[in-house]
Parts: C-alpha cells; structure tokens; sequence
C-alpha cells in the first residue's frame, strides 16, 4: 500500500478565520490524505519550518483577511531559498481572493487557488491529482532538518512497499554535504535527545504561539502520531526497531466529545 498524500495547512499571520480549513482538512482525511494542520495566526516562517520538517508533498493556505498575493508568494519565495521548491503551495480564500489576484499568485509559483463555491470533492480531487505521483528526483538536502525529514520518509516509503528496511535502503541518500565541502555520511550520535525528538516527527513538533490552542498533531486532525514513551534515538538508529514499535495509526474519524468545528 502506498504512503499516504501527506500536506500541511495552516492559516496566515493576522487571520482567525479557520471554520473552512478546519472543514477541508477533514474531507481530506476522509479521503485518505494525511494533513498536519497549523492552525491559524501562522508566519511565512512558521509554515516553511513545519512544511520542510514533515517533508510534506503541498502546503494549502486558507486565507480570508487580503493580504494573500504577498503572503503566497513569500510561502514560495522561501522554499526555493531553502532548497525545498519541490514543496508546493495552493490554497484559497473565499470571495476574498479575485481571479485577477490568482491569475498573478500562480505566477508567482502558486499551483492552484480555490474560488468560494469549489466543493469539497473537486478540492481532494486535486490534491490526489497533482500530488499522489512519487517524487523521483529531490533536491539536495541544504539543512539538517530537511535530510532527516527526507530520510524519514525514505523509511516510510519502504515501509509502504512491504520491504523491511535496512540501513543501505536506498544507498543513493547515505550521504550529506552540509555544513562541509565533501561528502561522508550523516553521524546521528551527535546529536542529543532534545534535538532528535525535535527532528522527527513528533506529536509537539510545532505549537502554536498561543498554547491554548490544540492545533498540533495531538489533535482530531492527527494521522500519524509518534508516542512519548518511545526512544526518538533508536527510532532513528534503528528503522528495523523503529517499525516493529512505533507503526502509524490508522486514519480515523474524531469520536464524541473530542472537539467539533468552529
């Protein structure tokens, strides 16, 4: 069975509108799309940082507030500074967002903007359209966060194919040039417990500013959470022990009593 579609969503700085996102990432889910959801009030950093260290194939933006040809642009902008343009951008915002303003953001390298009356069905129609295609040829790895996030999903995708993974899975991503000027393999025992938790993808890898808000993976809209209790080194170390303890959970809808939309 194939890794699912896995996309980051998340709303801009300054706009607290999250009732349609909110909405999408569910029929996302439903439809077998793996979301990691941001919440609302995010900067153009915030959103890159997360999109690069869940090696997400999209980011989707729902932006209400204007603002929206800059913001998009500067999504995009930074990926290709950080050497993560095969991360794409979409999004949407209602009436807000004109044709005219989308014609110019997907010059500016936006995919797709949804208009207000798009449905729910054409949207993950889309996503399952433009980016259930494997990615055959990744750029360079230009920061340690994106090589581990880039090997994560290495193991993953074994994973995926019913093979068991060995540390010479995929021989052609054994090494790194960052931060020197040859290559050698990348040493993971250098680096402490904080930093490998931080590092993987874990369930409180990005809070919000405000921590009364629960938009992180803990969420309704989790589909892959790690557990607490589970070594991060030897997750790393050890793909083999990795996937015999810490197996994804399944999609699921949220149960009763476990939060509604806004």
């Amino acid at each position: 069975m194939p890794s699912p579609i896995r996309i980051l969503t998340a709303v801009p700085i300054c706009d607290g509108h999250d009732s349609a996102i909110n909405t999408i990432n569910l029929e996302f889910i439903r439809h077998g799309i793996e979301v990691i959801y941001l919440g609302y009030h995010r900067s153009v950093a915030d959103i890159v940082r997360a999109a690069i260290q869940e090696d997400v194939r999209a980011i989707g933006i729902s932006s209400y507030n204007g603002g929206h040809i800059e913001f998009f642009a500067a999504v995009v902008d930074l990926l290709r500074k950080k050497g993560a343009d095969d991360i794409k951008v979409f999004g949407g915002g209602g009436g807000t967002i004109t044709r005219d303003d989308a014609a110019t953001m997907r010059r500016k390298g936006v995919d797709e903007i949804f208009f207000a009356g798009t449905s729910l069905d054409d949207m993950v129609k889309f996503v399952h359209r433009r980016y259930a295609k494997p990615r055959t040829k990744r750029p360079r790895p230009k920061s340690v966060d994106q090589e581990l996030a880039h090997k994560l999903t290495q193991i993953e995708d074994v994973q995926s194919k019913g093979k068991r993974p060995t540390p010479n899975a995929a021989k052609g991503h054994q090494t790194s040039n960052i931060g020197h000027r040859t290559s050698k393999p990348l040493d993971l025992s250098v680096f402490n417990a904080n930093q490998l938790h931080h590092h993987t993808r874990s369930t409180q890898a990005h809070p919000h500013p405000d921590s009364s808000i629960d938009d992180t993976r803990t969420s309704q809209h989790s589909v892959s959470d790690i557990p607490h209790s589970f070594d991060i080194a030897t997750q790393l170390l050890d793909p083999d022990q990795c996937l015999r303890n810490c197996p994804h959970h399944p999609i699921s809808e949220p149960q009763p009593g476990e939060g509604s939309l806004c």
